[in-house]
């Protein structure tokens, strides 16, 4: 039941919009790339949006003319399970037309996988994990998500050089890693400009703004905890009129989009750092993607942007490597040339990725660019 529900999915996710003559491929070479993904269990959210940054990225990207190869994606389900994703990634690695990995899964699931993808050598791009500690110095993981501690410093940054706020309250999830990475980042950051933290706030069993002290309520909360945390605190700044803004985290639209659609309207005006903007210049590219997106029902969204570019820097290394291995591979995913992807340009160093990104503002179920960060 679960293989004929896969394939009915990637059916719907590689089927184009753009018509387009298809390059005659006989007597090219496949190359396969494995794709780790929750397609089912609790973390399925993750599937649907990325899975069509590939399938685009497939469809317009896939063939490598001056090689002669065709690239080809398999996809296996880890069940939203550790266990799952183990045996997903021995079954890649261990068959080896396989050349690269690119996974859908959180920082948590990778960093338990961590040891294994080091030791079976196969080059792992992984598409939203940003923990700080996931990248060896020569290992085979390279992150095309900007990571916690880049993201913390410019929000905190911003907060305080830009908007000239000098206090600010955060809370966050002391039982999500994500969460707890992020907002310890972040309140380090602040300290060290200058800043001063009101308080720190554990919010996992329910706290929301009106049960803090009312004298402890900063023009800006940094917020890390979680979706329907924050549509709390919104609700209880709302009723209140209060001048307390939220200052969001990366995804925190497409979690929106996704589950609170009918609370839309509440999220105006919240603050977040990511990786485009609404209303940055758009080219052809871009538009052409977009366009995908939305006649497959979907908006624009990050999970999107970052599976195309994990796609794009795996075909990128091919196009370079004349002998396409893992090994050689690895190399060139984890320091590539400069990439021109759907929303720029980038590149990677020792298997991180670097490129511009944004502190954006929620309106009208989109974002708005309120600075740039190179």
């Amino acid at each position: 039941m679960i293989k004929i529900a896969l394939m009915i999915l990637l059916l719907f996710a590689t089927s184009g919009c753009v018509k387009e003559k298809k390059a005659d491929t006989r007597g090219y070479k496949k190359v396969y790339i494995g794709i780790i993904a929750p397609v089912t269990g609790k973390n399925r959210r993750f599937f649907s949006p990325s899975i069509l940054g590939v399938a685009w990225a497939k469809q317009v990207a896939g063939v490598i003319k001056e090689k002669k190869v065709v690239l080809v994606y398999d996809v296996k389900d880890t069940h939203s399970t550790k266990n799952g994703a183990l045996q997903a990634l021995r079954e890649f690695a261990k068959d080896k037309k396989y050349v690269a990995v690119i996974s859908f899964m959180s920082s948590g699931r990778i960093l338990a996988l961590q040891k294994s993808i080091e030791k079976l050598h196969i080059p792992f791009v992984a598409t939203l994990a940003t923990s700080n500690h996931l990248v060896a110095k020569d290992g085979y993981i390279t992150q095309v998500c900007m990571t916690n501690q880049r993201q913390a410093l410019v929000a905190s940054h911003y907060i305080h050089d830009e908007k000239l706020i000098e206090s600010v309250g955060v809370v966050y999830n002391a039982t999500n890693s994500y969460s707890k990475e992020l907002a310890t980042q972040f309140s380090q950051n602040f300290s060290k400009i200058g800043g001063h933290i009101v308080f720190f706030k554990d919010v996992h069993n329910g706290k929301t703004l009106r049960q803090l002290p009312l004298d402890k309520k900063p023009l800006i909360i940094y917020d890390t905890s979680s979706v329907k945390t924050t549509l709390k605190l919104l609700q209880d700044i709302h009723e209140h009129s209060l001048k307390t803004k939220i200052f969001g985290s990366d995804g925190l639209l497409n979690e929106v989009q996704r589950n609170y659609k009918h609370e839309m309207s509440l999220f105006d005006g919240v603050l977040l750092v990511e990786h485009y903007a609404s209303n940055q210049t758009t080219s052809k590219k871009r538009r052409q993607f977009v366009k995908f997106l939305e006649k497959k029902g979907m908006q624009e969204n990050s999970y999107s942007l970052l599976a195309y570019d994990a796609f794009i820097l795996i075909r990128d290394a091919i196009v370079w490597d004349n002998n396409p291995s893992r090994e050689n591979i690895n190399k060139e995913v984890r320091n590539s040339k400069t990439i021109d992807g759907v929303y720029g340009k980038f590149f990677t160093q020792h298997g991180k990725i670097k490129r511009e990104i944004y502190v954006d503002t929620i309106q009208d179920a989109k974002l708005y660019k309120e600075v740039i960060i190179y």
